[in-house]
């Protein structure tokens, strides 16, 4: 049986604890992660990489149906990547018209500025206005309250899902 990294058990174990702090809050009322998504190879939700195969977002959650249920994609990204993978992973929100959020919880603002750069050469002004950015220690804390940066023209997610009212 091969090994799992520690660095991908954190990382399930973040997404995951987030996933049950927001249904607490009632924030979502459905949840799947990628692992999910690709044992039922979801078509709605996998991402076209251009060339270099397919990918799901970490996690999908739809905000309660009494807010109007709308689609939000996240992305934990807990190390940096190069940047050909964020202008692929870009390009494919932008090729996507699933989500009405994409919210990145990033651990460095390294990270963040690294997706800006991507969000930039993609160009695509319509997504970069769904793509909201959160500080994984705030999102460890409480993600409901956790403050979003962006174009979202909101400050949390609690806020995101009154908005939708």
């Amino acid at each position: 049986m091969a090994s799992i990294s520690a660095q991908f058990i954190e990382h399930d174990e973040t997404v995951g604890r987030g996933r049950w702090r927001l249904e607490q809050a009632r924030v979502c009322d459905k949840w799947l992660t990628d692992k999910e998504l690709k044992a039922v190879d979801s078509k709605t939700f996998k991402l076209n990489l251009k060339g270099t195969g397919d990918k799901f977002p970490d996690a999908i959650f739809r905000l309660s149906s009494h807010s109007g249920g709308q689609m939000v994609a996240l992305e934990y990204e807990k190390t940096a990547k190069n940047n050909w993978r964020y202008n692929k992973a870009i390009m494919a929100y932008s090729d996507s018209y699933n989500f009405h959020y994409i919210l990145y919880v990033v651990e460095s603002d390294g990270i963040e500025t690294a997706v800006k750069r991507a969000m930039t050469f993609i160009g695509d002004c319509q997504l970069n206005s769904k793509i909201g950015f959160i500080h994984a220690k705030d999102w460890k804390q409480d993600p409901a309250t956790a403050p979003i940066r962006g174009r979202l023209n909101i400050t949390h997610l609690g806020g995101l899902m009154q908005n939708v009212a």
